[in-house]
């Protein structure tokens, strides 16, 4: 295809507005008229009204258009007795280009359809009319003259269809419309109840329509783009500022041709490879903790205790500073639910009757409140527990704690042990918390772009959080680009990307105290370069051979073996390490495998009440763990090897391999509930495949968080 022209600049409609949209040289003089207009009345005559030039003007254009809708339409028919052939069309018509070249099926063109705004295509009957003679009478070979005619309060679709919604009402059929359901409004189905142009779109005064309720789709609308939601504001790739013109302007977008005319102030992308659609799953209404929920965690700590013992847990004192945030004990918020209350403290005793709780929390202060958000209470904490409260602040409370330290047994390998396999509730909470990381990652991916900084990166993903419910960052968001992407957990600072870096991006949200942790590798300008390509494959591929092994059963050593072989054999495979099982001196006396030079952490961790829970030893159903294989190739690392003979001859062996790899660093971070026969991922929606990478990259996919309305309904009370 051909290079589209550039429209040329126009006046724009008034101040603090966009520019109006692109008018054929023919009715160019007519536009600036009308946009240049001044705003003054002219004093009138006596006994006649005043009328602006705007308006006398506006009122001239909407004739015209309504004149080329009906030559149209008059064109679209043969007379009479006329022989078959093309239709002739106006001269004005033909110079709007608002009549589209359809192919007929013995090679011929026929002509007579208006692109968007209905013609022969948009209805069957329509259509029929347009492959029909006139009808009644008329001379063989004549024009007959259309005159408009009024049904009731409804015109002829034509005009009706610009006047009311424009390429929004183009091609529906007659008597789609009806008085009680307003100007405009489709009669049934997800538009009937909103304005056309979007949820968010005004209607204006009979003479003047906002150009909302008129958009006219632009080159970057694509059908496989699903609709907004009406819960939320409609938007496009670009911002449209809200200014009304008159209405014969609006009549002239829809009848030039509805999808060759956008707005100038709306900013389309280029046609580049566009992100598979995703849904968030409607997973409904978070459940919530109850009481009977608690007894059990309750009951099963008070049964890991020695006949007699007792186990104090504690939320944690508040902050010495009001302004700083209040993270409670996880162990406590595992046992009671309650991540909101310092100060608290839960006493677990088993005894020869059974296992016995009791709470203990501050009374309501109505001083302290000025300051702080009020405590809950005896009365309201145990109305949410279920457990037995007491006031903390009593004398006897603390004489009686005192009196319990010598039963004391330390409960963290018990509760450990707990907290490792998730509950349907704990469950729940992790798969929200994954999916709000999802849309933040997603986001993150749409927006990325050489000149980006790290901190403007980390800002928009937090952002994504807290608007769709996460209680916040489960952790400090880790955004690392060029050489930052190989420091493990580098803080988003204030540098901007450069083209072809790589970018680590390891963020995970918080919802109602449990944690997610997601890790991807994006390259700043779209495309993985070929040295970027060759470390991901390795990463990627040693991810999905670990993957595989998880079920049931399987060790955490085991896995991380596995991962390690992948990994040994892919860096000896780039030339960065000597062989896979190669050596270097690490410390006096010690030789450490060279593989960990480019990958020195961990396979991965549990995830839940903490962004690091603890890792099982061997994996149970209902577990979530995660893993995030990487390779790091830090710009110094030749000079971090102890000065030894063995490590200089590695050095000259493979600092030329070090150096073209040097500032590269990758990582995949992914979470996993192990099932009685595998493993799910839950992070599936996440693209990680490198054309499903390099498709989410650039501002080419949809915008996925405000085209989920189902996150809407996770906020808890």
């Amino acid at each position: 295809m051909g290079r589209a022209r550039r429209a040329p600049p126009l006046p724009r409609l008034g101040a603090g507005s966009g520019q109006g949209p692109w008018v054929p040289p023919r009715l160019r003089g007519l536009w600036q008229r009308v946009a240049l207009a001044p705003r003054r009345h002219r004093r009138a005559p006596l006994g006649r009204p005043r009328t602006s030039p705007r308006r006398r003007a506006a009122r001239t254009f909407l004739g015209r258009a309504d004149r080329i809708v009906l030559r149209h339409r008059a064109g679209q028919r043969h007379p009479r007795g006329a022989p078959a052939g093309p239709v002739r069309q106006s001269r004005a018509l033909r110079h709007l280009g608002g009549v589209a070249t359809a192919a007929t099926p013995d090679g011929s063109h026929q002509r007579g359809s208006l692109r968007r705004c209905g013609g022969a295509g948009a209805d069957p009957r329509r259509a029929a009319a347009a492959r029909s003679p006139v009808g009644r009478g008329g001379p063989a070979g004549g024009r007959r003259r259309l005159r408009r005619r009024r049904m009731g309060s409804r015109r002829r679709w034509p005009t009706r269809c610009a006047r009311y919604g424009g390429a929004a009402r183009c091609g529906s059929p007659r008597g789609a419309h009806r008085r009680g359901l307003g100007r405009g409004r489709p009669r049934d189905g997800p538009a009937a109840a909103a304005p056309f142009g979007g949820p968010a779109a005004a209607r204006g005064p009979r003479h003047r329509v906002r150009v909302p309720a008129v958009r006219l789709p632009g080159p970057d609308d694509r059908s496989d783009r699903a609709a907004p939601p009406a819960r939320l504001p409609q938007r496009s790739h670009g911002t449209m500022r809200n200014r009304s013109v008159p209405l014969g302007l609006a009549v002239a977008w829809a009848a030039v041709g509805c999808t060759a005319i956008a707005p100038r102030g709306i900013e389309t992308a280029p046609p580049t490879a566009v992100a598979p659609a995703w849904r968030v799953p409607d997973l409904g209404p978070p459940p919530s903790l109850t009481p009977a929920d608690i007894a059990r965690r309750v009951a099963a700590l008070a049964d890991g205790l020695p006949e007699g013992g007792a186990a104090l847990i504690e939320a944690g004192r508040a902050p010495e500073q009001d302004y700083e945030p209040f993270r409670p004990d996880p162990n406590f918020a595992y046992l009671t639910g309650l991540r909101r209350e310092p100060e608290a403290v839960l006493l677990v005793q088993r005894t020869p009757s059974g296992p016995r709780a009791e709470l203990f929390v501050r009374r309501r202060n109505p001083a302290r409140e000025i300051w702080e958000d009020p405590a809950l209470g005896p009365v309201e904490a145990q109305r949410l527990t279920g457990l037995p409260t007491s006031p903390i602040d009593e004398p006897r409370t603390a004489a009686r704690l005192d009196s319990m330290r010598s039963r004391l047994v330390d409960p963290q390998p018990r509760l450990a042990a707990l907290r490792a396999v998730k509950t349907p509730v704990e469950i729940d909470r992790l798969r929200r918390a994954v999916v709000l990381t999802v849309l933040a990652h997603r986001e993150a991916m749409r927006a990325l772009q050489p000149g980006l900084h790290e901190f403007e990166l980390a800002a928009l993903i937090e952002y994504t959080f807290r608007r769709y419910g996460a209680d916040g960052p489960a952790f400090q968001s880790i955004v690392g680009g060029g050489p930052n992407a190989t420091v493990l957990h580098h803080p988003a600072g204030d540098r901007p990307f450069g083209p072809d870096e790589l970018v680590v991006v390891d963020v995970g949200a918080a919802y109602d105290g449990y944690a997610a942790d997601l890790t991807r590798t994006l390259p700043t300008s779209g495309r993985f370069t070929p040295r970027q390509r060759e470390l991901y494959t390795v990463v990627l591929a040693a991810q999905k051979a670990v993957e595989a092994d998880l079920r049931p059963g399987a060790t955490w050593a085991q896995l991380t073996r596995t991962a390690i072989d992948v990994l040994a054999r892919g860096l000896t495979r780039l030339g960065l390490v000597d062989g896979p099982d190669a050596t270097y001196d690490c410390r006096p006396g010690w030789r450490c495998p060279q593989w960990q030079l480019f990958f020195p952490h961990g396979l991965g961790h549990g995830i839940g009440l903490e962004v690091h829970d603890p890792t099982p030893p061997v994996l149970q159903p209902n577990m979530v763990v995660t893993i995030e294989p990487g390779i790091y190739v830090a710009p110094s690392l030749a000079n971090r090897l102890p000065d030894t003979p063995d490590n200089r001859a590695l050095r000259s062996r493979r600092e030329a391999v070090w150096t073209r790899y040097a500032g590269l660093g990758v990582r995949l971070e992914d979470n996993y509930l192990v099932t009685p026969d595998g493993a799910e991922r839950l992070s599936a929606a996440l693209p990680r495949e490198i054309h499903e990478v390099e498709a989410a990259l650039g501002g080419s996919s949809p915008h996925t968080a405000d085209r989920q309305p189902a996150v809407l309904r996770w906020r808890l009370p």
